[in-house]
């Protein structure tokens, strides 16, 4: 390995440089005194400070870092990630090698989250454990300003930060150096390697080392890289042969699709695959699933998972279109499952359907589950619609106070036939619950009794109204929309017919492929809330890409603070500008290449 090779003479400068503390006091004084007069005036005297730190001050500075005060974010993190496997060998290696002298090994992921840290001094790990240094803590740029890890990540080359450089003083009793560690496949900086140690204790050779150590994790990488592509292209082409079937690999960083699969997959049928590709992958071995495709078209899916050392690398699909879906074992064609304005043909969509039907059939109790706006009252309205058109459908939300309730019962006790739906159970005031099951157990006594249903938010208890849930005798989960991204086709024109009611409105192929493309976490009321704004801009004709806002051209999967929605709201804008050069957008907003290529990664901006 490269560590190897420059490690002894690494260790034995950095020995010699703890012992002599080559920590000159008049080069901390003059950093003290540039950074000082940059947050006073945002100058800095000419050679007082390197330009790359001056340049990450301006950074940290324009993302809103506090100088005095770190907000370091925590999130769930995975130390059993790839890159974490590919760099264990190493990292092991250079724990040993430096195991008498003062320094944290630190490996992080390409957002700057902590994945592994390693030291032998208790004084030291609890130095940094004081400023937040840890295991899934995110010690970027945006958040802690000048560091080892977050500059590494911004400049896209190694780095080494002293002392008083760092622009948060509540890390400057600290140096460290990182370098970027690069996929070797793909070139996408996948995490940075650190070593950080006291002040006193540095050695700029630090710097040096870990470039050593980041270029030994990309070997492994290479390696391990080499290994599953080429299982991948041998399993791809063992597919191909002597079949009529369309043929799609899906792995981390790599599609590959044959002539078929390029004709029959749009864009829109790739995001369902992805989507479906990991509960694909769990069912048995030659099984096939029916998916409906974009534009009301349907496909017999096949896949074949392609392990590597009992780890999941990607898989192989084979791909045959039907213009209908299989004939049932009784000779008779399933006919899809749709329910009066529960729009959706995706296949997830319809099997919620079809079990709403189902309870509404045999007017069994039915708990809807889902995130917010993913259609659960729509989908109880339906299925009451279709098996009691007329009847009285009767709505309750738990959210209010139920000084009404009583009256809203005795209305669903009247009239057979009707439904009654509890909304947003989560939402129940714990001390009404004694009043409300009183309530539903006088309902559950009645002949013919009401349907009974009710909607509860995806991943939340009902705590106190726990007593509620023996009233009901099934569930459905209701899917979120990025699940069944192909209903966009069905869902934003009847959107449209809701929001610009007789109005020749319609999106072009373009714009419908980034509404498809889109996560939406805000799941239809956010899609709703789109089309509006697009409509204000263009309030008849073709909604076009440019119509949209900036988050839909940003793809993550979580909700984003209000600085980061500006900050991907004003990348989006420039590259607009610049007709999506990438440099020149770089230059509008006065930032290095490497950190807008960093930042569009990191909000998915396509």
């Amino acid at each position: 390995m490269l560590v190897a090779a420059v490690l002894s003479q690494a260790v034995g400068r950095l020995e010699s440089g703890i012992r002599s503390r080559v920590d000159g006091r008049e080069q901390r004084l003059r950093a003290i005194k540039a950074r000082d007069e940059f947050l006073t005036s945002g100058l800095v005297p000419e050679g007082s400070a390197r330009a790359l730190i001056v340049q990450s001050w301006r950074r940290s500075h324009l993302a809103g870092v506090r100088a005095d005060l770190a907000h370091v974010p925590w999130e769930r993190i995975d130390p059993q990630c790839s890159l974490a496997r590919c760099a264990e060998p190493v990292l092991t290696h250079l724990e040993q090698e430096l195991a008498e002298l003062p320094v944290s090994i630190v490996l992080t992921d390409g957002q700057g989250r902590l994945l592994d840290r390693r030291e032998s001094r208790q004084r030291l790990r609890k130095r940094l454990d004081a400023v937040l240094f840890s295991q899934g803590f995110c010690y970027a740029e945006t958040h802690v300003g000048t560091n080892g890890v977050g500059t590494a990540l911004e400049e896209g080359r190694a780095v080494f930060v002293h002392g008083p450089e760092h622009f948060n003083e509540l890390i400057q009793s600290f140096s460290c150096a990182g370098a970027p560690i690069r996929n070797p496949v793909t070139g996408r900086i996948e995490g940075v390697v650190d070593l950080s140690c006291l002040a006193e204790d540095a050695n700029p050779i630090m710097r040096t080392l870990v470039q050593a150590v980041a270029r030994d994790i990309e070997q492994v990488m290479l390696e391990r890289s080499s290994t599953a592509e080429r299982m991948m292209l041998d399993a791809f082409l063992a597919a191909r042969r002597g079949g009529k079937s369309a043929v799609l690999g899906i792995s981390e960083g790599m599609v590959m699709a044959d002539d078929q699969a390029v004709r029959l997959l749009t864009p829109a049928d790739q995001v369902i695959l992805r989507a479906r590709a990991e509960e694909l992958a769990s069912r048995p071995p030659g099984s096939v699933t029916e998916l409906s495709l974009s534009g009301g078209r349907w496909a017999q899916v096949r896949c074949r998972p392609i392990s590597v050392a009992d780890r999941v690398i990607g898989m192989v699909m084979k791909i045959v279109p039907r213009s209908l879906p299989e004939r049932s074992s009784a000779g008779h064609v399933r006919r899809p499952v749709t329910l009066p304005g529960a729009v959706g043909e995706s296949e997830i969509w319809k099997a919620a359907c079809a079990e709403a039907r189902e309870a509404a059939r045999c007017s069994s109790p039915l708990l809807l589950v889902g995130e917010p706006s993913t259609g659960k009252l729509t989908l109880a309205r339906g299925a009451h619609q279709d098996r009691w058109p007329g009847s009285r459908f009767l709505v309750i939300d738990c959210a209010d106070q139920p000084a009404g309730w009583h009256d809203t019962l005795d209305a669903a006790l009247d009239q057979p036939g009707s439904t009654l739906v509890l909304r947003h159970l989560e939402l129940l005031d714990p001390a009404c619950t004694d009043s409300v099951v009183h309530q539903l157990e006088r309902l559950s006594c009645t002949t013919p009794r009401p349907w009974l249903v009710a909607t509860l938010r995806a991943a939340t208890g009902v705590t106190s109204s726990n007593s509620l849930l023996r009233f009901f005798a099934s569930s459905v989960t209701v899917p979120a929309l990025r699940h069944r991204a192909e209903d966009l086709h069905r869902l934003v024109p009847l959107l449209f017919d809701r929001l610009a009611p007789r109005r020749q409105v319609r999106c072009t192929p373009d714009a419908l492929r980034t509404l498809i493309g889109y996560a939406w976490p805000g799941n239809v009321a956010q899609l709703q809330q789109v089309l509006s704004g697009a409509l204000a801009r263009r309030p008849v004709g073709d909604i076009r890409s440019e119509d949209l806002p900036a988050e839909c051209f940003s793809y993550s999967h979580r909700v984003l603070t209000t600085l980061e929605s500006l900050e991907r709201d004003a990348i989006v804008e420039a590259l607009r500008r610049s007709d999506g050069h990438r440099a020149r957008a770089a230059t509008y907003l006065g930032v290095s290449r490497s950190s807008l290529y960093r930042k569009m990664r990191t909000y998915r901006i396509e």
